[in-house]
């Protein structure tokens, strides 16, 4: 089970953030979460960014995405190693990317086929395939 975890600054650290982040933006800290079948939590932000986690396969790649500085969102795929909180780099290269478009990737299958959203002036849906 992944989704994401919103936490008020209400002071440094963030109020309630079991990672002990001072950096929020707007007013809160989001972090994605993975919750592993025998309960443990792990909280994790990508590239420093609000994460958000939105499907894991039986392998244990999360997929999900961020808001980058500028406003646009972009996809990731990750996998934890298993501490309570993570901080996980992705490399440009390695994040999902269509030109003109805010990524927001939904799930992801034991394949590694990527299902989700993607928006411009309109939603479309999209689907990406590992080479």
């Amino acid at each position: 089970m992944v989704g994401s975890a919103f936490f008020l600054n209400a002071g440094a650290p963030i109020a309630g953030d079991p990672c002990g982040n001072s950096d929020a933006v707007f007013g809160f800290l989001r972090n994605g979460w993975h919750r592993a079948t025998d309960g443990t939590v792990t909280y994790f932000q990508v590239n420093g960014l609000w994460t958000a986690a939105r499907g894991v396969n039986d392998e244990g790649s999360i997929a999900g995405f961020v808001r980058n500085p500028d406003g646009s969102s972009t996809g990731f795929v990750v996998k934890l190693d298993g501490s309570q909180c993570q901080a996980i780099t992705v490399a440009p290269g390695d994040l999902l990317e269509i030109s003109g478009f805010d990524l927001f990737p939904q799930g992801i299958t034991n394949s590694g086929v990527i299902v989700g959203g993607a928006n411009d002036a309109n939603s479309h849906g999209f689907i990406a395939r590992p080479d």
